[in-house]
């Protein structure tokens, strides 16, 4: 068993409350592939590109960015130059999660939860990236969340497409001003749809986290997150977890044996016209390894390997009933959920 990785141990309640997971972020090993891949078969946008950080944004109009990356080898000469005490060892070394980007109301909520963390002993790390304003926390997993409040509702004005600027901003000192109760959201968002890709996401809507550490992992998404679980599993292996303001934006499961833990996947709700065995097949004429297909009661999906061999799913939501999932066993269980 692995040890604890988060340095927030015994405290009181601090809940973020976010709306929804907004973003996931990710470790890639190469910038030029990832970028041709989300945008020639995932279908999205590419919304901003920081060439000199080896990193860029993608979307399909949601919001700024539903998906980012940083190259690894960038994010370790980054990190020895400007060095985090609180990374885990090793992390950004390889592909994988770098970072939840969870959606906050606004920046009066973000400042409330900032004080309620401090009050408890806990200083998230701060920033202003131009954009939104952000606190940085790890979970036991050693998995780091973004709880932000976007600043400008018309991000089109930042994210141009090109190469974008987001470090350059004076710091913020939150609750210095008295916070901004703004919602600069988009509630109704005009989706993209490129029909050249062999996928069309609307959004990203979830991640599934095996966890070494369940228990702690998951009292951190209620008691410090601020998440709501909406459906446990029967044998105590697996709970679905939501924001203020979505379906379920979390689905952690107890590693086993046969599951180690880590980040497992991302998930990405397409048009509920897709057609997935089209899709399928159009992906493996390009060579794409599809990992797992689903045909359940609760939902239609592709779960493909993705950039760096990274995981991502696609999907057509049917229901939120999720009690068929209890009967698999939990190395499938990652992919049914």
């Amino acid at each position: 068993m692995t040890t604890l990785a988060s340095p927030i141990k015994k405290t009181g309640q601090i809940a973020y409350r976010p709306r929804r997971v907004g973003h996931v972020n990710l470790f890639v090993d190469n910038m030029e592939e990832t970028c041709a891949f989300l945008h020639d078969i995932c279908g999205f946008e590419q919304t901003g590109i920081i060439s000199k950080s080896r990193s860029a944004f993608y979307s399909n109009g949601n919001t700024h960015h539903d998906i980012g990356f940083i190259e690894t080898g960038a994010y370790v000469s980054f990190r020895k130059k400007y060095p985090d005490p609180a990374d885990p060892p090793g992390r950004g070394t390889v592909p994988s999660l770098n970072h939840f980007g969870w959606e906050m109301e606004h920046e009066k909520s973000l400042v409330d939860a900032y004080n309620r963390a401090l009050a408890q002993g806990v200083k998230p790390r701060i920033t202003n990236n131009g954009t939104s304003l952000s606190n940085y926390l790890f979970d036991p997993e050693g998995m780091q969340h973004q709880f932000y409040a976007d600043e400008e509702l018309d991000w089109r004005k930042v994210y141009t497409g090109g190469d974008v600027d987001l470090h350059r901003p004076a710091s913020w000192v939150p609750g210095k001003l008295p916070p901004s109760t703004e919602r600069n959201y988009d509630p109704a968002p005009k989706l993209r749809r490129d029909t050249n890709a062999p996928l069309h996401p609307m959004r990203v809507t979830h991640g599934v986290i095996v966890a070494n550490h369940y228990d702690q992992t998951l009292d951190y998404y209620t008691r410090i997150a601020g998440l709501d679980p909406i459906y446990s599993g029967k044998d105590g292996s697996f709970c679905y977890l939501r924001g203020a303001a979505s379906h379920f934006d979390i689905v952690l499961i107890r590693a086993t044996a046969g599951l180690p833990g880590g980040f497992h996947h991302a998930s990405f709700e397409v048009w509920p016209d897709e057609d997935l065995d089209r899709a399928e097949a159009a992906l493996k004429a390009r060579g794409v390894r599809i990992l797992h297909r689903a045909n359940l009661p609760h939902k239609s999906s592709l779960c493909l390997e993705g950039p760096s061999g990274i995981p991502l799913e696609f999907y057509i939501r049917r229901s939120t009933d999720f009690s068929s999932v209890d009967g698999f066993d939990p190395v499938t269980r990652a992919y049914n959920v």
